[in-house]
Protein backbone atom coordinates (compact mmCIF):
# COMPACT_ATOMS: atom_id res chain seq x y z
CA UNK A 1 0.00 0.00 0.00
CA UNK A 2 2.68 2.39 0.74
CA UNK A 3 3.95 2.19 -2.81
CA UNK A 4 0.43 3.42 -4.27
CA UNK A 5 0.58 6.11 -2.01
CA UNK A 6 4.06 7.46 -3.82
CA UNK A 7 2.79 6.28 -7.05
CA UNK A 8 -0.68 8.97 -6.25
CA UNK A 9 1.38 11.66 -4.83
CA UNK A 10 4.11 11.66 -7.90
CA UNK A 11 1.56 11.25 -10.71
CA UNK A 12 -0.52 14.29 -9.19
CA UNK A 13 3.36 16.21 -9.05
CA UNK A 14 3.66 14.92 -12.87
CA UNK A 15 0.43 16.46 -13.70
CA UNK A 16 1.09 19.72 -12.06
CA UNK A 17 4.15 19.72 -14.18
CA UNK A 18 3.10 19.21 -17.35
CA UNK A 19 2.14 21.68 -19.80
CA UNK A 20 -0.94 22.53 -21.55
CA UNK A 21 -1.03 22.36 -25.12
CA UNK A 22 -1.94 24.82 -26.79
CA UNK A 23 -2.50 25.22 -30.91
CA UNK A 24 -1.20 27.77 -33.11
CA UNK A 25 -4.62 29.65 -33.08
CA UNK A 26 -4.52 29.40 -29.41
CA UNK A 27 -1.42 31.02 -29.28
CA UNK A 28 -2.55 33.58 -31.83
CA UNK A 29 -5.50 34.33 -29.50
CA UNK A 30 -3.78 35.01 -26.55
CA UNK A 31 -1.33 37.06 -28.36
CA UNK A 32 -4.21 38.79 -29.67
CA UNK A 33 -5.39 39.57 -26.52
CA UNK A 34 -2.22 40.94 -25.33
CA UNK A 35 -1.98 43.15 -28.20
CA UNK A 36 -5.50 44.04 -27.32
CA UNK A 37 -4.57 45.04 -23.62
CA UNK A 38 -1.21 46.86 -24.79
CA UNK A 39 -3.65 48.87 -27.08
CA UNK A 40 -6.17 49.81 -24.64
CA UNK A 41 -3.41 51.38 -22.56
CA UNK A 42 -2.20 53.34 -24.98
CA UNK A 43 -5.63 54.91 -26.19
CA UNK A 44 -6.06 55.42 -22.18
CA UNK A 45 -3.08 56.96 -21.55
CA UNK A 46 -3.49 59.00 -24.79
CA UNK A 47 -6.78 60.35 -23.65
CA UNK A 48 -5.39 61.30 -20.36
CA UNK A 49 -2.40 63.02 -21.80
CA UNK A 50 -4.48 64.88 -24.73
CA UNK A 51 -7.28 66.16 -21.58
CA UNK A 52 -3.90 67.94 -20.11
CA UNK A 53 -2.01 68.83 -22.91
CA UNK A 54 -2.23 72.55 -22.98
CA UNK A 55 -1.12 72.69 -19.45
CA UNK A 56 1.85 70.02 -20.40
CA UNK A 57 2.76 72.62 -23.20
CA UNK A 58 2.76 75.76 -21.84
CA UNK A 59 4.62 74.55 -18.87
CA UNK A 60 7.07 71.72 -20.06
CA UNK A 61 7.22 71.96 -23.97
CA UNK A 62 7.14 75.43 -24.54
CA UNK A 63 8.74 76.50 -21.64
CA UNK A 64 12.40 77.40 -23.28
CA UNK A 65 10.15 80.32 -24.80
CA UNK A 66 9.92 82.51 -21.83
CA UNK A 67 12.56 84.08 -20.46
CA UNK A 68 11.80 82.91 -16.89
CA UNK A 69 12.97 79.51 -17.83
CA UNK A 70 15.08 77.88 -15.01
CA UNK A 71 17.83 77.05 -17.06
CA UNK A 72 17.98 81.17 -18.55
CA UNK A 73 17.69 82.17 -14.68
CA UNK A 74 20.64 79.92 -13.89
CA UNK A 75 22.92 81.23 -16.36
CA UNK A 76 21.94 84.13 -15.69
CA UNK A 77 22.90 84.16 -12.14
CA UNK A 78 26.14 82.29 -13.36
CA UNK A 79 27.07 85.03 -15.37
CA UNK A 80 26.38 87.57 -12.44
CA UNK A 81 28.58 85.76 -10.47
CA UNK A 82 31.77 86.01 -13.03
CA UNK A 83 33.00 89.80 -14.09
CA UNK A 84 35.02 87.88 -17.62
CA UNK A 85 31.91 85.84 -18.60
CA UNK A 86 29.26 87.69 -20.88
CA UNK A 87 25.99 89.46 -19.19
CA UNK A 88 22.88 86.68 -19.63
CA UNK A 89 20.31 88.55 -19.44
CA UNK A 90 16.54 87.66 -20.47
CA UNK A 91 14.82 90.70 -19.92
CA UNK A 92 12.08 91.02 -22.71
CA UNK A 93 12.84 87.86 -24.42
CA UNK A 94 9.38 85.59 -24.94
CA UNK A 95 9.32 84.05 -28.21
CA UNK A 96 5.70 83.99 -30.39
CA UNK A 97 4.63 80.42 -31.99
CA UNK A 98 2.73 81.14 -35.08
CA UNK A 99 1.15 78.17 -37.39
CA UNK A 100 0.40 78.74 -40.42
CA UNK A 101 -1.54 75.54 -41.80
CA UNK A 102 -5.23 75.21 -40.54
CA UNK A 103 -5.24 71.92 -38.14
CA UNK A 104 -1.27 71.74 -37.10
CA UNK A 105 -2.23 72.61 -33.50
CA UNK A 106 -4.34 69.65 -32.97
CA UNK A 107 -2.53 67.10 -34.85
CA UNK A 108 0.27 67.97 -32.81
CA UNK A 109 -1.14 68.02 -29.46
CA UNK A 110 -2.51 64.30 -30.85
CA UNK A 111 0.88 63.05 -32.12
CA UNK A 112 2.55 64.38 -28.97
CA UNK A 113 -0.29 62.83 -26.28
CA UNK A 114 0.41 59.59 -28.52
CA UNK A 115 4.46 59.20 -27.70
CA UNK A 116 3.82 60.42 -24.66
CA UNK A 117 1.51 57.87 -23.69
CA UNK A 118 3.48 54.92 -25.73
CA UNK A 119 6.40 56.04 -23.99
CA UNK A 120 4.40 56.02 -20.44
CA UNK A 121 2.98 52.36 -21.07
CA UNK A 122 6.10 50.97 -22.49
CA UNK A 123 6.38 49.01 -18.77
CA UNK A 124 2.74 47.92 -18.92
CA UNK A 125 3.53 46.86 -22.54
CA UNK A 126 6.77 44.92 -21.63
CA UNK A 127 5.14 43.42 -18.59
CA UNK A 128 1.85 41.45 -20.48
CA UNK A 129 4.73 40.69 -23.39
CA UNK A 130 6.60 38.73 -20.50
CA UNK A 131 3.56 37.13 -19.55
CA UNK A 132 3.02 36.08 -23.06
CA UNK A 133 6.43 35.02 -23.40
CA UNK A 134 7.15 33.48 -19.86
CA UNK A 135 4.86 30.59 -19.73
CA UNK A 136 7.04 28.89 -23.21
CA UNK A 137 10.25 29.58 -21.14
CA UNK A 138 12.40 26.53 -18.96
CA UNK A 139 12.84 27.35 -15.44
CA UNK A 140 16.32 28.06 -16.07
CA UNK A 141 15.63 30.33 -19.45
CA UNK A 142 13.50 32.80 -16.75
CA UNK A 143 16.30 34.28 -15.10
Amino acid sequence: MPTTDNTVSSSTANDKEQLVEMTFWDHLDAMRSVLVRAAIVVTVLSVGFFTVMPDLFDRVILAPCRGDFVLYRLFNSITRLSEWLPDFSTDGFHVELINIQLASQFFIHISTSFWLALVFSCPIILYLLWGFISPALYSTERR
